[in-house]
């Protein structure tokens, strides 16, 4: 396959991001969108506004309407460290739980993209088939192991939710 060949169904991103196998690569991270906004809001919040740049802001004001895990914001160190590391946590959770395919007895984790886009979905009462249709390298995980992940991602939301 080319290097450059996109396909986020067999998760093929081509050159600019590592190939799955490479799940502890130690390339850039592939971000959801509340772990950029998170980002992007620390930096506006300690930093001079004339230092944001439009670009910068405009990615936050996408991260703050799509974000997804129920933050009103972030106001506070406190509250970037707190919610930093529960999104952190979250993702590692993630990427650590395998399941052994019931076909080739092979060991199944997500790929970093598969964890952010989970992460991403805006709804609490998503379903595997709603899952796997907005990701189609899900495919290769049973209606219950895609369950089991989107239990994580609820349980973290609610946690969430409680602090910001």
């Amino acid at each position: 396959m080319d290097n450059d060949t996109t396909d986020a169904s067999t998760l093929a991103f081509g050159s600019l991001f590592p190939p799955p196998t490479s799940a502890s690569s130690e390339s850039d991270p592939i971000l959801s969108v509340a772990e950029v906004y998170t980002i992007t809001n620390h930096f506006i919040n300690s930093s001079n506004d004339d230092d944001a740049n439009d670009v910068l802001k405009k990615v936050h004001a996408y991260g703050r309407r799509f974000h997804g895990m129920g933050m009103s914001g972030i106001s506070t160190a406190v509250q970037f460290e707190q919610l930093n590391n529960m999104l952190q946590d979250l993702r590692d959770v993630l990427l650590k739980k395998a399941f052994v395919s019931n076909t080739t007895g092979e060991e199944l984790r997500l790929h970093e993209y598969e964890a952010s886009k989970l992460m991403d979905l805006m709804s609490t009462t998503s379903t595997s088939d709603e899952a796997k249709c907005l990701i189609p390298s899900l495919k290769k995980f049973t209606d219950g192991q895609v369950e089991e992940y989107l239990e994580l991602v609820k349980k973290a939301k609610l946690k969430i939710s409680d602090i910001s």
